[in-house]
């Protein structure tokens, strides 16, 4: 298991953000000798974009391109898929982290993972198990 997180440079958009993102976490993935994946993600777009190589993305579209052949050459991917923002805290918090690093900074962790870490993902298992709280409705 790997966790990363980093802070990007001068960047475009947020689909070439997305784009870089995933490219960084696939490449530490094959540098980790790991070869099954699955890869999530909240960017709908980004998503189409990596499973149908159709999609033509003007801004990013050589970026896109190598990632959907890092996938396919390096691993076997079960599935790409989209999931909503509310299933994706672990991303973000790590993204928040990364705010405050240099641009270019990035870190990988491997196995164990530091406690940060551990701790963010305890938390977000706990959220989705807990419900949230249903408002009451009268029939």
């Amino acid at each position: 298991m790997l966790a990363g997180a980093g802070r990007l440079g001068s960047i475009p958009d947020a689909i070439t953000a997305e784009a870089v993102a995933c490219a960084q976490a696939l490449q530490a993935a094959t540098d980790h000798g790991i070869s099954r994946v699955q890869v999530e993600m909240d960017s709908t777009i980004l998503q189409k974009a990596l499973v149908s190589p159709s999609m033509n993305l003007a801004a990013c579209r050589m970026l896109i391109r190598d990632t959907r052949d890092l996938l396919n050459e390096h691993f076997v991917c079960s599935s790409v898929i989209s999931i909503p923002k509310s299933c994706n805290g672990i991303a973000h918090n790590l993204a928040k982290l990364a705010m405050c690093w240099d641009p270019g900074g990035r870190h990988v962790w491997a196995s164990p993972l530091p406690k940060f870490v551990k701790t963010l993902i305890a938390r977000d298992v706990v959220e989705l198990m807990v419900p949230k709280a249903i408002e009451p409705w009268i029939a």
